[in-house]
């Protein structure tokens, strides 16, 4: 059984949210969103191997979730508590495309430890497949991005 207290560390090492960034979490201080325009691909380890995000050229950059407790910046996902981590305080935006552009649709979320590059750490599938356009933003409402993070012990 891990206690709330190691729940949380995880989780936080997860979104970004320590100064140390040693440990067998693969994160960097910061986080990013990211969202897949198909389903990942994920290996038989488990592993994300392919991830689809729209193109430079359209405008997407990811979504960084900045800490107050880390940078001058407001808090837009505060650390977890009780196992638990969510956007409870302001409504997640993707930047909408340039002009012309579209970014197509979303399917997945993913974590990332950079702004660009890399696969993500996690990968979250949307409830709903969403189509994106200059008058059609991906937004993640106040409450809505939470990851919970639960350990029970079995004995045999």
């Amino acid at each position: 059984m891990l206690s709330t207290n190691v729940r949380n560390d995880i989780l936080n090492a997860l979104y970004g949210r320590q100064k140390d960034t040693g440990g067998l979490i693969p994160t960097s201080g910061s986080c990013y969103l990211g969202f897949s325009t198909a389903a990942p691909t994920i290996s038989a380890a488990g592993e994300c191997t392919a991830f689809s995000e729209p193109a430079a050229s359209t405008g997407y950059v990811r979504l960084e979730l900045r800490n107050s407790e880390l940078t001058d910046a407001a808090a837009v996902m505060p650390a977890a508590v009780g196992g638990e981590i969510k956007n409870s305080t302001a409504n997640l935006t993707f930047d909408a495309p340039n002009d012309g552009q579209s970014y197509g649709k979303a399917t997945h979320i993913g974590l990332f430890a950079a702004k660009t590059g890399g696969l993500p750490i996690m990968v979250i599938p949307l409830a709903a497949e969403v189509t994106l356009g200059l008058k059609a933003t991906l937004v993640l409402e106040k409450n809505k991005l939470t990851t919970t993070l639960t350990a029970a012990d079995t004995t045999v």
